[in-house]
């Protein structure tokens, strides 16, 4: 199906990612790489592109029998147990829930500093893809907005965190620098005495 550059984190190939994963509280902080767990695979540590998922889900979508049968599509997509999500249920490997008249099929990761949403609508063969290099995403808010403009329906953009914290950087900053000159200035005191 032509998926080329992708993999699991140090499995095989021993991929890494080609961004570094961020805090997002208003502004953007470096997260650390928290230790992987190969024990842990295939529930993370994909390192995919938004290319090779797009072929991916665009050969699932498509029931393409290069990958598995027709019937094998069928049990994916089949609900096998509950979730504590609502009316989400658990098929094998994705979220499966009904939104209105529509089936959505999902599947959402976070590890520190990135998240993740592959979410698609079997039935109109459509399927979008958010990849975020930050912790705190609105994927599912920006996925409405995409589903919107693409059915041509009114949208309106989420909410920015951005700049919610940016008054507390100010007012520490200021903190630091007043008390940085108060030092100074008994410093200064000192040594001219």
């Amino acid at each position: 199906v032509g998926i080329e550059g992708s993999g699991f984190k140090r499995i095989g190939g021993g991929l890494e990612p080609t961004v570094s994963g961020h805090y997002n509280y208003g502004f953007s902080v470096s997260a650390p790489e928290r230790p992987y767990d190969p024990s842990f695979a295939p529930s993370e540590g994909l390192i995919a592109s938004v290319a090779d998922l797009a072929r991916w889900v665009q050969a699932v979508l498509s029931q393409d029998e290069r990958i598995m049968s027709k019937p094998s599509y069928d049990d994916m997509f089949t609900p096998r147990r509950k979730t504590p999500w609502g009316e989400i249920q658990m098929g094998l490997a994705w979220q499966l829930y009904q939104a209105g008249d529509q089936f959505v099929a999902q599947h959402a990761g976070t590890v520190t500093g990135f998240s993740s949403l592959l979410i698609t609508y079997p039935e109109q063969r459509r399927a979008i893809i958010i990849l975020g290099n930050a912790d705190r995403v609105p994927r599912w808010e920006i996925a409405g907005v995409i589903n919107a403009i693409l059915d041509d329906a009114e949208f309106s953009l989420p909410p920015s965190s951005q700049g919610k914290y940016r008054l507390y950087l100010i007012i520490v900053a200021a903190i630091i620098i007043t008390g940085i000159g108060l030092v100074s200035r008994r410093l200064i005191r000192r040594f001219n005495q």
